[in-house]
């Protein structure tokens, strides 16, 4: 539209967010598509994001459709802030920088919006159920490292988080 940069700014190769009314914008977007989805037996949305700060997680899910909440469980992968910073390090290739997939979060925002995570707050157990806006949400904690790189690594990893996650699923209510 001819215009400059609205909630981000340049740093180094990549980009940071300066507004922080575009993290609960984002979520409300998004319910607005999850609002629009039809309840279709066997199918399943999958939603990924990732949030740090102070209450972010918190903040997060309060804001989430209810229809996510009610209908939905929490897989969260655990993963310290040193090792995210070395993945997010090691994803970015300059060579494909159009890619979804090939970007890197510059240190500044890494620092900024993902140093400090509320979720252990939330969910001090490594499975249950967390009671938000009046729904009982399942969640699994998996620990994520070392990074997993074979198939097999990532079927140990996530098959018996999947059983679980299911499990307490199916007896959410």
């Amino acid at each position: 539209m001819g215009k400059g940069r609205l909630i981000s700014a340049r740093a180094e190769e990549n980009y940071y967010v300066t507004c922080d009314f575009t993290w609960p914008f984002l979520i409300e977007k998004l319910n607005q598509r999850i609002e629009r989805e039809p309840v279709l037996p066997g199918r399943t949305l999958l939603v990924e994001f990732s949030r740090g700060g102070e209450g972010a997680c918190r903040k997060a899910l309060a804001r989430l459709s209810r229809r996510a909440l009610e209908r939905g469980a929490i897989l969260y992968l655990d993963v310290s802030f040193e090792e995210s910073w070395r993945r997010n390090q090691a994803r970015y290739d300059r060579d494909r920088r159009g890619g979804i997939l090939t970007h890197a979060v510059p240190w500044e925002e890494m620092e900024r919006t993902y140093r400090t995570d509320d979720w252990r707050e939330l969910a001090p157990e490594p499975a249950g159920y967390l009671e938000v806006q009046g729904a009982r949400v399942p969640y699994v904690t998996v620990a994520n490292e070392p990074e997993p790189l074979t198939p097999d690594d990532f079927a140990d990893r996530y098959r018996p988080a999947f059983e679980e996650l299911y499990r307490l699923w199916k007896k959410r209510t």
